[in-house]
């Protein structure tokens, strides 16, 4: 039986997990489709907004504040945030997208504006999180169908991990959440909290007893781990890594594999083994 503390905790869990799909994987994927559709036309982004000057500014007043800014049109979409980003889809890319793939945008502008009524309590009840989860994941993988396969892999890796893999609760965090009531700092409070270690990494996952250069392979490594200990070699050497995710239709089907050699002495011929922290065990 569930204690009130645990559903509380819950409610902020599911929260994280809604807005983390909205505010990292869904960026991910608008940009992505922003990109392909700026290569089809042929000319820079710039120019397209530019384009659309006067519909941004009477229609979307806030959006063209944030893309029109001293004579200078701002496209660095690494900056952009979500509802920006389905703002700019829609006037630039309205008459080329799919009906679905429009529906698809409209969700995530829908869900994003949605999410600020639940920025004061940071926290979302189960029956809430599934309600919206459920049109949202098929939204976004709507959306991912027909981007580059590393941002397609990206997406799909984040909208697993986001629901269905551990998610750090802060109370701390939540708290300073609910004071500060905005959604797209709550995103970038997250991130940097790293609330989804498999997603945002883990802080001091670093034996300080490994060889420097072991240490840097570790942390490039990212969310893979050695199976077995670590190789112990003596200074200097050369570490070789070579990482073969898998299918985009199957992301854990990953081969990974690390080649270590000192100067001077051939190469291990077999390679040491790696495994995958963020996939999904049997």
């Amino acid at each position: 039986m569930s204690t009130c503390f645990d559903d509380i905790t819950r409610g902020h869990e599911l929260y994280l997990r809604h807005l983390l799909l909205l505010g990292q994987a869904a960026p991910l994927a608008l940009k992505a489709v922003i990109e392909r559709e700026v290569r089809k036309r042929g000319e820079s982004l710039a120019q397209l907004i530019g384009k659309k000057k006067d519909t941004f500014n009477v229609n979307y007043r806030k959006q063209f504040l944030q893309l029109f800014q001293d004579d200078e049109v701002k496209t660095n979409t690494d900056s952009w945030d979500t509802s920006l980003l389905c703002v700019v889809t829609f006037v630039l890319f309205k008459s080329y997208l799919t009906s679905t793939a429009l529906q698809a945008v409209t969700c995530v502008s829908d869900q994003r504006k949605d999410l600020d009524n639940y920025a004061h309590s940071a926290s979302l009840n189960f029956k809430t999180f599934e309600t919206k989860w459920v049109p949202l994941n098929s939204a976004m993988l709507e959306l991912i169908k027909d981007i580059d396969d590393e941002a397609k892999f990206e997406c799909k890796r984040m909208i697993h991990s986001f629901k269905s893999e551990s998610i750090k609760v802060n109370i701390e965090l939540i708290n300073k959440m609910k004071q500060i009531n905005d959604v797209n700092l709550h995103v970038q409070m997250a991130i940097q909290d790293k609330v989804a270690p498999n997603i945002h990494g883990e802080a001091g996952n670093c034996d300080q007893n490994e060889p420097v250069e072991l240490q840097k392979v570790t942390k490039m490594m990212g969310n893979y781990r050695w199976v077995g200990h670590p190789p112990r070699l003596h200074s200097p050497f050369k570490v070789t890594v070579t990482i073969k995710r898998g299918s985009v239709d199957h992301p854990w089907t990953a081969e990974t594999s690390v080649q270590v050699s000192e100067p001077g002495v051939a190469p291990a011929s077999t390679p040491l083994a790696i495994e995958n922290a963020s996939a999904p065990r049997p």
